[in-house]
C-alpha cells in the first residue's frame, strides 16, 4: 500500500512540476497551446513533442529531488552520523563536493 501511495504521489508531483515548467517557461522554450492556430497542420505534432519534452524534464527534476533526499538524509542515518551529532552530509550531484 505504501508503494502505491508513493508512486501515486510521484505521478502527481510530476504533473505539478510539468505545469510549473510550462507556466514559468524559462527562456521561452515552450509555446502556449492556445497560441498555436487550430488550423495549423503541424499543431498536433508540435504539442506532442512539447508535452514529451516537458514530461521528461519534470521526471528528471522529480527523480533528482528524490535522489538528493536519499543521499543527504538516509545515508546520514545509515552511517550512524545522527547519533554522533555530526553535520557531515554526502554532497549530492557534485554540488559543493569533489565530484
Amino acid at each position: 500500500m505504501t508503494l502505491f501511495l508513493y508512486l501515486w504521489n510521484m505521478e502527481r508531483h510530476d504533473q505539478y512540476i510539468a505545469n510549473k515548467l510550462l507556466e514559468i517557461n524559462e527562456r521561452r522554450t515552450y509555446t502556449n497551446p492556445d497560441d498555436i492556430p487550430l488550423n495549423d497542420p503541424q499543431r498536433v505534432k508540435k504539442l506532442v513533442e512539447q508535452d514529451e519534452d516537458i514530461f521528461q524534464t519534470a521526471r528528471l527534476i522529480n527523480c533528482s529531488w528524490f535522489a538528493s533526499a536519499i543521499f543527504s538524509d538516509y545515508f546520514h542515518c545509515i552511517l550512524g552520523l545522527v547519533r554522533q551529532g555530526t553535520s557531515w552530509t554526502l554532497p549530492s550531484f557534485g554540488v559543493g563536493g569533489l565530484l
